[in-house]
């Protein structure tokens, strides 16, 4: 029987005695593999890992990370068979939607390979009287993310492409249902010259995506709540909610915290199509894309100089 394994600093890791658990070909019902879950020890080495391969890979101009890009693009385009028949394997949808679902994920893949354009700042000369006006676009440093189920080649596309082309490292926790199809992405990104520790996987169900403690996730985390999923928050701590505009669709966010400013959010709707850069640098708490979900209209931008409801919790809980 096929064991999947974690994938950490560019190589595969496994523990005698983890936990275990099938993975199903959905046409046979039949197990096919078997899944490895994590711990706390396999989570904190990969991002150990990741923290000390950061630096040096946010290092690199813009340009040589677009290098790694181009070449990760023709990978995947070369093995799409392959990365195809792992997600109709294991998700169970046709071969033809599988097919197209990869397609959108190259199509983020292709818009990253533009990043030496995209990671530019901005100045604005005489923004006021004497003031000038410039911003400065620089990495997180370590990120998280939890794809869903239904899209197991697109949505790790999604986070993997947009954050390492801006020189962060990422650590992925795909869905324990179907989770071949990101780790033979994971797997092409070090083949076409991502540095080891760049991007990991760690596999699990919802305990490791829960996981607490220390600096386990110290660059950042991703949570998935009622179909939207948030990036990029610094610190992880103990969670509590926060409403959402559930007028406008009774959506809930999940928010963590250990500081006691939280870093900026990135919200993002499942089913967008354009892809956004994880950069530190956005002052906004929490920014909600009005332009593109209309349901959303009404949620505010906070500044961190204002205190957001979140932060009003944190202290409430401090």
């Amino acid at each position: 029987m096929r064991t999947i394994s974690h994938f950490i600093n560019g190589q595969s890791v496994t523990r005698p005695g983890a936990v275990t658990s099938p993975v199903y070909d959905p046409g046979t019902g039949q197990v096919q593999a078997l899944l490895e879950h994590g711990d706390a020890a396999i989570l904190a080495e990969a991002v150990a890992a990741a923290k000390a391969a950061q630096p040096a890979w946010a290092a690199l101009n813009p340009q040589q990370r677009a290098r790694v890009l181009f070449k990760y693009k023709a990978l995947i385009e070369e093995h799409r068979q392959e990365i195809v028949h792992l997600m109709s394997s294991e998700h169970g949808k046709l071969l033809g939607d599988s097919a197209g679902e990869l397609q959108r994920g190259l199509d983020v893949v292709e818009f990253m390979c533009g990043v030496p354009h995209l990671q530019k700042g901005e100045f604005t000369q005489g923004a006021g009287p004497g003031v000038n006006s410039y911003s400065i676009r620089e990495p997180l440093g370590v990120v998280a993310g939890i794809p869903p189920f239904n899209f197991p080649g697109m949505i790790p596309l999604w986070m993997i492409a947009p954050a390492i082309a801006v020189g962060n490292a990422i650590i992925l926790k795909p869905s324990e249902r179907c989770p071949s199809a990101a780790l033979r992405l994971v797997e092409l990104a070090h083949a076409a010259g991502v540095p080891p520790g760049i991007v990991n996987i760690v596999h699990g169900a919802k305990e490791v995506g829960d996981l607490r403690g220390g600096d386990q996730l110290s660059e950042s985390a991703s949570r998935r709540q009622c179909g939207y999923r948030l990036h990029a928050q610094r610190r992880l701590g103990p969670a509590f909610r926060c409403r959402g505009p559930g007028r406008h669709g009774g959506s809930q966010f999940s928010f963590t915290h250990t500081s006691r400013l939280l870093q900026p959010w990135r919200l993002e709707r499942l089913g967008f199509r354009r892809p956004e850069p994880i950069w530190r640098g956005q002052h906004s708490i929490l920014h909600a894309h009005q332009e593109r979900n209309p349901a959303l209209a009404s949620q505010r931008t906070c500044y961190r100089p204002k205190l957001h409801p979140a932060q009003r919790e944190m202290k409430r809980l401090a």
